[in-house]
């Protein structure tokens, strides 16, 4: 977003404001102004009815309710018109009033507007004991008043525009000068930054000269803790994202197997101590990976111990481990016969595998998981492939980064995990795509 200005915000700020009290002015003439005048009308002609009534109740006969009528229209501001209950005009030869005028005032009393077609009239209709009295107040005056004060108020909205231009840019001046000038005394890298100024603005200039120098000597804190700190920090986020992840599995198969026994009464003796090896041995798993957690964190910065085992034997092991959790899944191991030794560590190895077979499991689309085995020289090959939907040449370079997911299956860490683990060693990995076919592949150094 470009930057603007502050002197066309404080103009900006300066006209609002200025159009903000013109439209407020102009809505009270137009509207507050009449309601108020209407209002007040209202209540002098009620008060004229009532002092006018209050005259007439007092006379005993039709001469003398005449009278009283004659001398009190000679000083009211009002021409009162008053009739009986029916209607009909007493004391002027005029027109009776309209049945729906009297049904309208059983309320009390009506308040109209009419022109006609000369000057717009506020009527009052009132009933008052035996007599109903009748005014009308000519408006023309209120709406030149109106009128004249809006040419008031467009003079004087145009005189402030003006004057708000004129202001806007001075005040801005006034406040943009000094720290255009520390801006530049910045950029210049001077060691003073401080205006000869005693105001806000030469605080400002203190302050930042304070800044920079206190900022030079913790950037060099910085520096040399910075390192540290990048180790700390990633040791603990490591850390915190693979918890979760890698004690699911072991305990998933625990509780197949724990599922296994309870559901098989009958199980034979041989297996009943089979699956309780393998409970033991994923308890004993499962300790020791609380301790590998911490070692995991350290893959970029300490080496691990290699070990060296057959890699036939230990591919039966995992895919039977993992066959317990998805007793439906189609895993088939196609691998050489040769079964030679490779060098890795045997945990980071299984979790390695764990992950990867995990992974095809969560995301294959349909079909079978096909692991094979390639000898070649001092390096053996290993290729997991398995059908998969919706996925692209574009997605491969990402399907290895930290919580990076094409489905809302898994955490997104088992990959980053695998990733970690592999570059540690140095071992050539990755996947490629034959048509719908995901492979994950990598190269494995072989024991001589």
């Amino acid at each position: 977003m470009k930057n603007i200005p502050i002197a066309y915000q404080t103009f900006i700020y300066i006209i609002g404001l200025v159009l903000a009290l013109f439209l407020l002015i102009y809505a009270a003439s137009q509207s507050i102004i009449p309601n108020v005048y209407f209002r007040q009308s209202q209540e002098k002609m009620n008060q004229t009815f009532e002092e006018l009534n209050d005259e007439l109740i007092k006379a005993v006969d039709f001469n003398s309710i005449q009278n009283e009528y004659n001398e009190y229209i000679l000083r009211s501001p009002y021409d009162i018109k008053v009739y009986n209950l029916k209607g009909e005009a007493l004391f002027e030869n005029i027109s009776r009033l309209s049945p729906s005028i009297l049904i309208n005032l059983n309320e009390g009393y009506i308040d109209d507007l009419y022109y006609d077609g000369y000057i717009s009239y506020l009527v009052r209709i009132e009933r008052f004991d035996q007599y109903i009295y009748k005014t009308e107040v000519p408006l023309d005056g209120l709406y030149q008043t109106i009128s004249t004060t809006n040419d008031v108020l467009t003079i004087v909205f145009i005189i402030s525009f003006v004057l708000a231009i004129f202001f806007s840019f001075l005040i801005s001046k006034i406040t943009t000068n000094p720290i255009k000038k520390l801006k530049i005394m910045s950029e210049s890298h001077n060691n003073l930054l401080e205006l000869n100024r005693k105001d806000e603005i030469g605080q400002l200039s203190k302050a930042i000269d304070r800044l920079r120098r206190n900022l030079k000597s913790t950037i060099t804190k910085l520096e040399q803790e910075l390192e540290r700190e990048k180790k700390q920090d990633k040791l603990v986020k490591l850390l915190i994202a693979n918890v979760s992840h890698e004690f699911q599995t072991p305990l998933a198969i625990m509780s197949g197997a724990i599922e296994t026994l309870d559901d098989n009464k009958n199980i034979s003796i041989d297996n009943k101590n089979k699956y309780f090896d393998m409970i033991n041995l994923e308890i004993k798993r499962l300790e020791k990976l609380t301790k590998d957690i911490l070692k995991l964190s350290k893959i970029q910065i300490t080496d691990e111990e290699v070990d060296h085992f057959k890699i036939n034997d230990f591919f039966e092991s995992i895919v039977n481990n993992i066959k317990l959790i998805h007793k439906d899944e189609k895993i088939i191991l196609d691998l050489e016969k040769s079964n030679p030794y490779i060098l890795f560590n045997r945990n980071r190895f299984k979790q390695v595998l764990i992950n990867i077979l995990t992974n095809s499991i969560k995301h294959k689309k349909n079909g079978k998981i096909a692991i094979k085995s390639f000898t070649n020289d001092s390096k053996v090959q290993i290729e997991v492939s398995n059908e998969v939907d919706n996925l692209f040449e574009k997605d491969l370079p990402h399907l290895f980064d930290a919580f990076y997911k094409k489905s809302s299956n898994g955490n997104g860490l088992g990959l980053a995990i695998v990733k970690s683990i592999l570059e540690k060693q140095k071992v050539k990995f990755g996947f490629r795509l034959e048509k719908n076919i995901l492979i994950f592949y990598m190269d494995l150094e072989v024991k001589n």
